[in-house]
């Protein structure tokens, strides 16, 4: 049996219709997931963010109050800079790379705080910055989405109200919400 499509039948419209919205779910989900390997593979900075994210929701902080605090711990980042410096620059730009691979083999609470405390001066100035970020696009008010064209267009007719009640010559003696 051959299966005929029409490009106006409402079937192969809606089988399109779903097809259109699994493969949009997929692709979104695989972002997602693209985006958690990121955040997992970047834990320290991740670990600031989201600290920083709760403390200025809990606390009402505007995103400029995250901005300011990432701009007080650069020189902390600065001292950091020139002490590594010292054994030379490609060493210093991999450092940070080699300090958090060190911290994957074993997972124990040790471990973790060392390798968080020897990546401590990057990933504080970038986990507070990206805080700012998330928070400033987080906080700013939406607009509505604009109307979808494939979706059909309902008119609500307007409520029809009673008639206004007509004035008679008793109003103006006796005063209006006066009794007859």
């Amino acid at each position: 049996m051959l299966l005929r499509l029409r490009l106006g039948d409402d079937m192969t419209t809606q089988a399109c219709d779903r097809a259109a919205s699994v493969l949009h779910r997929g692709c979104r989900l695989a972002g997602w997931l693209v985006l958690a390997a990121a955040a997992v593979a970047v834990w320290p900075i991740t670990l600031v963010t989201a600290a920083e994210l709760a403390v200025a929701w809990r606390l009402g902080w505007l995103a400029a109050r995250l901005g300011r605090q990432a701009g007080w711990t650069l020189p902390m980042t600065a001292v950091w800079m020139a002490a590594e410096s010292a054994r030379g620059w490609r060493a210093m730009a991999l450092d940070p790379v080699r300090d958090g691979a060190s911290g994957w083999p074993h997972l124990t609470a040790a471990a973790v705080m060392k390798t968080f405390l020897l990546v401590a001066p990057v990933t504080i100035p970038a986990g507070l910055a990206l805080a700012a970020l998330l928070w400033a696009w987080l906080a700013t008010p939406r607009r509505a989405a604009p109307p979808r064209l494939t979706e059909p267009l309902v008119v609500v007719p307007a409520p029809r109200h009673a008639a206004a009640p007509v004035p008679s010559r008793l109003d103006g003696i006796l005063g209006p919400g006066v009794p007859r």
